[in-house]
């Protein structure tokens, strides 16, 4: 029903005494805007998983890992993660956390200089010192860096924890019961305790945390087999890097071996393989300089039988895809989505299907200040919408359809006929599935290579006559490949068509 003349004036009336409004004031009550500290932890905790949580404590250690390899030391590094439905702990040997990276940063909610001002959007205004989220003060390429990891990651898997730890010159420890914290509501201090101890009496470097009182839940999956072997192998592929190094990580007394990082490469002249390389740095908008290497191949083995034809491939190749590195800690892969540029179309990879099983692409990018790295908050994806990600993004869609046509040729030489020369399928079986840092290691000074393979065979002609695929008892199969000398299903249905062809069809 349509409005009449006065019905649509109290709005404006409102605003006119709003902006009247100090005008006839005559009590200004404040309200505590606060947050409630139950709230904050729910807030804090929601999103991350459980093992999320646990890579987090995994990578403040292997930045302290980093911290002491960078200090000249040479001794050896171990992570030590023991976790079931009782407690859950970690401890290493790595540098420590310093008692003032402690007290300013390792368990305080952010960092300092983070807070707003009414000039903070000033170019010109100077920033604070960069310093990173959870206690190894001034470590450049850290993985721990958002401030909340540590805190996030206790807060999530329990009620009451204590953390340890020494430096060459400093021990602290503290221990918080989280029910009791939050009875102190006005309160959200956490005490730290600095002991005052002779060098010889500091207790061995490194740093120790213990969660004594597992939030339910928590120590229902850490019981579960399941769980924790989840846990092994994301440990495994996301700190692959780590191990590699020489760093041990170990889960239950049980030492952990990094996923295999490798493509295919063959130098013989006649039947080379050599994958593709690309190095370059990107800037983003405050000036910081991200490094970027992309290594683009294949696999030299895969586990599809040979001959096989998508269709028939009954599970994806599981490590094919795309793996994506910040700082040298995993962050996805292997990936095969739209994010990394599966997605179809002329402007994009194809969409993923098993042809492109043997894919293997690697991409690092690194950066002094962490901050710069287009990287999520539990660092288990990246933020596809910064710049510096649509940059290394389209530099992977180059690369990639590379890849693409490496494998279209070797899908063509699969279905061709057996007595035709198969150049690339030749190459590969002689190749050997060789570490990334070895690939490097090959190009001695070259900043960049290119994709490198046989041409293909002329006499295998793309795109000409029609695919045939039937399903037969498996011994009549058996029978008749070995009467037929051949050892593949292509090869028994090209033979058997031939045979009628040249029999039945063909011209004498």
């Amino acid at each position: 029903m349509p409005m009449s003349d006065g019905q649509h004036v109290l709005g404006p009336r409102l605003l006119d005494r709003v902006r009247d409004h100090d005008a006839d004031a005559v009590d200004v009550r404040p309200v505590d805007a606060g947050p409630v500290k139950r709230f904050f932890i729910d807030i804090l905790t929601r999103d991350v998983e459980l093992n999320d949580a646990i890579l987090d404590l995994v990578d403040n250690s292997v930045d302290s890992a980093a911290k002491l390899r960078a200090s000249g030391s040479q001794d050896a590094v171990l992570i030590d993660i023991v976790a079931d439905s009782h407690s859950f702990s970690i401890s290493d040997n790595c540098a420590g956390i310093s008692v003032d990276a402690a007290v300013d940063y390792a368990f305080r909610l952010g960092r300092p200089g983070d807070e707003l001002s009414d000039d903070d959007d000033d170019p010109e205004r100077p920033r604070p010192q960069e310093a990173p989220g959870d206690g190894v003060a001034g470590q450049p390429r850290s993985i721990g860096q958002f401030g909340v990891g540590m805190k996030r990651s206790l807060f999530k898997m329990g009620t009451e924890f204590t953390v340890m730890s020494a430096t060459e010159d400093s021990y602290f420890d503290m221990h918080l019961d989280v029910k009791k914290w939050i009875r102190k509501a006005d309160d959200w201090n956490i005490d730290v305790r600095v002991h005052d101890l002779d060098r010889a009496k500091l207790p061995p470097r490194g740093t120790a945390i213990v969660i004594h009182r597992l939030i339910p839940a928590v120590a229902t999956a850490l019981g579960e087999l399941v769980v924790t072997n989840r846990l092994r192998e994301d440990l495994r592929s996301k700190h692959r890097m780590a191990l590699e190094r020489g760093v041990v990580i170990r889960l239950n007394e049980e030492a952990l071996v990094a996923e295999p990082t490798v493509l295919a490469l063959n130098l013989k002249p006649d039947d080379l393989i050599r994958p593709l390389v690309e190095r370059f740095e990107l800037e983003d908008d405050e000036g910081r300089i991200v490094k970027v290497e992309i290594y683009a191949g294949v696999a030299a083995k895969t586990q599809t039988a040979p001959g096989a034809e998508p269709e028939t491939v009954q599970e994806a190749e599981r490590s094919a895809g795309w793996y994506v590195f910040g700082n040298d800690r995993l962050l996805m892969g292997p990936e095969r989505s739209a994010v990394t540029g599966w997605a179809g179309g002329r402007a994009a990879l194809p969409l993923y299907h098993n042809q492109f099983g043997r894919f293997r692409g690697y991409v690092y990018m690194s950066a002094e200040e962490s901050e710069a790295l287009p990287w999520n908050t539990t660092k288990t994806g990246v933020e596809t919408s910064d710049p510096i990600w649509t940059s290394v993004r389209g530099e992977m869609l180059r690369t990639g359809r590379e890849v693409i046509n490496l494998l279209n040729q070797l899908k063509e030489e699969g279905s061709a006929d057996d007595r035709l020369a198969k150049p690339l399928t030749s190459a590969l079986e002689a190749a050997k599935n060789t570490s990334v840092s070895e690939v490097a290691k090959t190009m001695k000074d070259e900043v960049s290579q290119t994709l490198a393979y046989p041409d293909a065979n002329p006499e295998i002609v793309k795109g000409k006559g029609h695919r045939i695929a039937y399903t037969v008892d498996e011994d009549a199969f058996e029978a008749v490949a070995v009467a037929l000398d051949v050892n593949s299903a292509a090869a028994v249905g090209r033979a058997t068509f031939d045979y009628y062809y040249d029999e039945f069809v063909g011209e004498d």
